[in-house]
């Protein structure tokens, strides 16, 4: 969370060279247009959290981003259709580059499906300092906690395998380092 991720996505996106799929959006996508999907998280979390045949994401993040369990929970009942939906949309297209914006790549253990991976990487003090801008409605102590929570799931990808970008120094340095990064890309590398 906070490492520019999304922004690093929206460089790429600018340019319509790439197809841009962002991971949260497609699981928000499942949880409120599958039915089946919202039964097991209203069990598992609790029927208020699903209003008018739609999650409640706030009162969902509230749940599983105060216990890594309840978090687990979520992510076994989500990922499994994600990834689905992810691998179809990946290698349904002919032409062109697909770039998909999530954090939890390494999570699930999907390298192979990809060319090129890139981790983008801040400081938690840098992340925290972004999302106390971007997310103006949660309290400090919850950004903290989902920064933490996050953080419990799995450890940075090896970088022998991926590429790695500190993101430190503001967006002109970040395009400086995506563009290089795909350049290499681009021309074979």
């Amino acid at each position: 969370m906070g490492s520019g991720k999304t922004t690093c996505c929206r460089l790429l996106a600018g340019t319509g060279a790439f197809r841009i799929i962002d991971g949260d959006n497609e699981a928000k996508a499942i949880m409120n247009r599958t039915p089946a999907v919202q039964e097991k998280l209203a069990a598992a979390f609790g029927s208020n959290i699903v209003e008018n045949n739609t999650i409640s994401f706030k009162k969902l993040g509230e749940v599983v981003f105060s216990d890594s369990e309840k978090l687990h929970r979520l992510n076994t009942i989500v990922h499994p259709l994600l990834l689905e939906r992810l691998h179809k949309t990946i290698f349904k297209r002919r032409r062109g580059t697909v770039v998909i914006d999530a954090a939890l790549l390494p999570l699930w253990n999907i390298d192979e499906w990809f060319d090129r991976r890139i981790w983008i990487d801040a400081s938690s003090a840098t992340r925290y300092g972004r999302l106390v801008h971007k997310m103006p409605a949660f309290s400090e102590e919850e950004i903290r906690r989902r920064m933490q929570m996050q953080e419990t799931l799995f450890s940075a990808p090896p970088a022998a395998s991926w590429n790695y970008i500190n993101n430190e120094g503001g967006i002109h340095r970040l395009t400086a380092s995506v563009w290089s990064c795909i350049h290499g890309f681009r021309n074979g590398g």
